[in-house]
């Protein structure tokens, strides 16, 4: 991984459902990837109480830590995040974050940055 988030709990009771780290899957790091599973590259976003989202740095995981064939069972980066943007995703990739914790959101065809927040409204909305 290129830079380290560093790992946290953020599931405290008292921060209600908004998340509070969001990662976007994005090859080309300006777009939404469509093809979740084998994405490699993730740019990572923090909310602020306020909803605003602001870039956090990124994981550029090796090959071999595609989501596609992971292990549930193993610990995994984006184990630690509340929220997965992608474009698409399948039964298996959303099982797999869900048993984590992490939400998935499909947002095809969204500027990164827009995905994020896009994430964090639809958390507000489903208070």
């Amino acid at each position: 991984m290129s830079e380290h988030v560093p790992h946290h709990h953020h599931r405290d009771e008292e921060d209600g459902p908004r998340p509070r780290l969001i990662a976007v899957a994005s090859q080309n790091g300006r777009t939404v990837t469509p093809h979740a599973g084998r994405t490699r590259r993730f740019l990572l976003f923090t909310a602020d109480a306020d909803g605003a989202v602001a870039e956090a740095g990124r994981y550029e995981l090796p090959k071999a830590m595609t989501l596609h064939g992971w292990p549930r069972s193993r610990p995994h980066p984006l184990f630690c995040v509340d929220v997965v943007v992608v474009g698409g995703a399948g039964e298996n990739f959303r099982n797999t974050l869900a048993e984590a914790g992490v939400r998935t959101l499909v947002t095809p065809d969204l500027p990164v940055g827009e995905a994020a927040a896009r994430a964090v409204a639809d958390a507000a909305g489903a208070r």
